[in-house]
């Protein structure tokens, strides 16, 4: 059947084929050559963004979005964006690509992701799965006067990593961090203290919080073994190799979604295609391998990517300003 579009990913392919084809004789050439497809049958010149936006939606509705990502590579292999986003579609649509499309995807574009050892890669991911949590502000005085704000996650026993913008959201009244809350079980709450976060930077710098638990995190379900932290200590992935975030989108049980690693204007930011939700924002954001490289911070709407804080920057504040964050 093909490759299939969904959520933003028509926005990102639209995008790839304005940076790749900037005139409309180059998209028109570009599908004679490669598609035997009259553009001008498609639309008229009409500005490339518009332009590109129809091309996608006919190759959509035709069922011919292999063929068109197969043409623009062919005619475009060193465009960086066209490259991403077909790392992102190979990983992320629900039906293969044509094995043509497919053993270029195989070829080029997914080198650098390793094989994984499938016992161990699965128990690596349920360990870091227990050590997320749904961040929840208080907004009454009943057991279950709460409202989710973010996500979280474990780099000790009793503290809790998130963005500093949910962390705002406790002031008032404090809250709770929400564990194992996943395949309809109601989750486990811990108390957060009611207090100002134990280490923190602003929003517009490493948007960083860290908050204290009220006891220790609970065991493991059936165990008495505590559940694993998560370590600040990472660097970043190479330019499209897959990242996973696990999170709480729109305060939702814990989802994992995949995406890219992308490029963007800030070294202060880690960029992916990764799709996430408001209520993901404090999520960790993972290499193939589960190494945690960065803390979600938020979308940025100019690059049509999501964007987070790289975990050793992280790191390195914490340990430069000498705070007792990870006790």
């Amino acid at each position: 059947m093909g490759l299939k579009l969904k959520g933003k990913q028509i926005e990102r392919f639209r995008d790839a084929l304005c940076g790749a084809f900037r005139v409309y004789e180059d998209m028109e050439m570009m599908l004679m050559m490669e598609l035997n497809e009259d553009l001008r049958a498609i639309t008229g010149p009409d500005g490339m963004r518009r332009v590109a936006f129809s091309v996608v939606m006919w190759a959509v509705s035709n069922r011919r979005v292999d063929d068109l990502l197969r043409g623009a590579l062919a005619q475009n292999p060193g465009n960086e964006d066209l490259q991403l986003f077909a790392r992102e579609l190979a990983l992320t649509s629900e039906t293969p690509p044509d094995q043509t499309l497919a053993a270029a995807f195989e070829a080029k574009f997914l080198l650098g992701a390793p094989f994984q050892h499938v016992t161990q890669w699965r128990a690596r991911m349920e360990a870091i799965e227990r050590s997320v949590c749904r961040i929840d502000q208080r907004v009454g005085d009943g057991d279950t006067d709460y409202r989710p704000a973010g996500t979280g996650f474990l780099i000790s026993a009793r503290r809790i990593l998130t963005c500093d913008h949910v962390a705002k959201h406790l002031a008032a009244r404090g809250g709770r961090a929400l564990f194992d809350y996943k395949d309809g079980a109601a989750g486990i709450p811990v108390p957060l203290t009611f207090a100002p976060p134990l280490a923190r930077s602003p929003e517009d710098d490493l948007d960083y919080a860290v908050l204290a638990l009220a006891e220790d995190a609970p065991p493991l379900p059936g165990t008495a073994a505590p559940r694993e932290p998560l370590h600040l200590d990472s660097a970043g992935a190479p330019l499209g190799s897959p990242l996973f975030i696990l999170q709480h989108p729109d305060g939702d049980q814990l989802r994992v979604c995949v995406g890219v690693a992308a490029t963007g204007p800030s070294p202060k930011r880690v960029y992916y295609t990764t799709n996430t939700l408001p209520g993901s924002s404090g999520s960790p954001v993972l290499t193939l391998d589960w190494r945690l490289i960065a803390l979600h911070h938020a979308r940025d709407d100019a690059l049509s990517a999501n964007c987070g804080i790289p975990a050793e920057r992280i790191a390195l504040d914490l340990a430069m300003n000498k705070r007792g964050a990870t006790a």
